[in-house]
This record gives C-alpha cells, structure tokens and sequence, in this order.
C-alpha cells in the first residue's frame, strides 16, 4: 500500500478545502525544497507556495459559490496528477530520483495554482463574471463568445432571508423566518490515504467549467 509507506510527509500549506497536498520524501535532499522553504507574512512573492494558496484562499472569499465550482475540481485534478508522480517517484526508489520528483511536483504546483489564481483575479474582478472559454454562467455573450461585467448577483435564498425588496430607501436589514437548505459536505479519503479532501455532493449545482491549468 503506498500509503502506508514509511518516510513520505504530505504537506498543504494553507486551507485543506483549497490546498494540494505534496509529498516530503524523508531520503530526498534537504535543501531541494524551493517554494515550500520560501515566503513572509510580510511580503507577497510568487516564489512562496504558502502565498500561493494562501492568496487565492483570500480572493475565493469575494465570491466563494462561484469560484469554489471551479477551485475544488482543479485541485482534485491536480492532486491526481501529484498522487501519480508521486507513486512513480516511490517505485523508481533511489534518493536521487525521489529528490528530483520532489522539487519537480513543488515548483509545477506552485506554479499552476498561481496560473489559477490570475485566471480568477481576470474573471471575478469587480464583482462581476468576464471569461470568454465555456459558458459559466446563463448570461449573453457577444459574437466571439465572451461576456464582459456580466452581473452574478446574489442567491435567492440569501436575498430572501435577509428581507431584501425594492425599496430604495434606507432600512435595517432583517432576518427572513426561512434559512435555506445547504448541501452536505462530505469528507472522503484520497491518496495519500488519510488525508481528506473536501468533496461537494453530486446534487451541488456545479455549472462553472474548470479553466485547464
């Protein structure tokens, strides 16, 4: 069982709900840790993993509904491929390769989350939905496909439960009597086993197409 072997360590370095996890071969070179023995609280810099996902943590909170449609199947997916590089790592065994594989998967992780994150900052920014590959969203396009400020806006169920009307003069916010149905999280185990992703239930309306990262 890969899993079970002994001296790998699986590290995420923000959220797990939107972290890739990475393995630390114990016979690997120390000092081949690149973005992951890098970074400040202080300073941002794309040379830090814990930025990396730390920053598009951050950005997913302008519009968590929507950007976690296409977050949560882009780290799954790339979870699978470092799981994959990983296990191949393991089986060729010598500390060379395993040191090899180790920097590789940290330096390409990095840098597809960052690529995402740029991806998402174009998107969302505003408050509004601008992409121009797939159909996120039911709004109209123009000729070439893409869609430019088009409006999200709020759930429903939100706007119903905290008494939003027409009114356009100030008022007081209040609590509707109805707090909607949320879908149940659940928690599956992946490889590397033991470690749980956030998976969202298959009823969940997924409707955003994964950008390729």
């Amino acid at each position: 069982d890969r899993a079970a072997t002994p001296g790998i360590a699986w590290v995420a370095t923000d959220t797990p709900a939107t972290s890739v996890y990475v393995p630390f071969f114990a016979t690997a070179q120390a000092e081949k840790l690149g973005p992951y023995q890098k970074g400040s609280r202080f300073q941002l810099t794309r040379e830090s993993a814990w930025w990396a996902f730390n920053f598009l943590a951050n950005w997913m909170e302008i519009n968590y509904r929507d950007m976690s449609n296409i977050v949560i199947p882009a780290m799954q997916s790339l979870q699978d491929q470092v799981d994959a590089q990983a296990a191949a790592a393991e089986d060729a065994g010598s500390p060379d390769a395993l040191t090899a594989a180790q920097e590789t998967i940290q330096v390409e992780v990095v840098k597809k989350w960052w690529n995402l994150s740029d991806k998402l900052v174009a998107m969302f920014t505003d408050g509004y939905l601008n992409e121009c590959a797939g159909q996120p969203l039911p709004q109209k396009r123009d000729a070439e496909g893409c869609q430019v400020s088009a409006g999200i806006g709020y759930p429903k169920e939100w706007l119903d439960m905290i008494g939003f009307n027409f009114d356009i003069r100030p008022q007081a916010v209040r609590p509707g009597p109805v707090i909607p149905p949320q879908p149940e999280m659940v928690v599956v185990d992946q490889s590397p086993k033991g470690a749980p992703w956030l998976v969202l239930p298959l009823e969940y309306p997924v409707t955003v197409e994964v950008p390729s990262l």
